[in-house]
């Protein structure tokens, strides 16, 4: 899953458990400082494991929304 939120790309992927049947996640974000730096941030995975892939991806993004707004309000 990707989407585009407040100038940031988002990558949300969730990952079967194969042996547990539960879902998780790989999630980063793009974006550019300035003209010249690119930034490609790998996050943490979402904390949870989710009984299905829409379900963990949804709240990989909501995550991921959180990380861009808390990042853009520190550089006020």
């Amino acid at each position: 899953m990707v989407e585009r939120y407040r100038g940031h790309l988002i990558f949300a992927k969730a990952y079967p458990d194969r042996s547990s049947g539960v879902w998780t996640t790989t999630l980063h974000v793009q974006f550019n400082e300035d003209s010249r730096t690119f930034h490609d941030v790998y996050l943490p995975s979402a904390i949870g494991r989710f009984m299905g892939q829409k379900s963990a991806e949804k709240h990989a993004l909501k995550e991921a929304k959180q990380w861009v707004d808390d990042r853009l309000l520190k550089a006020k």
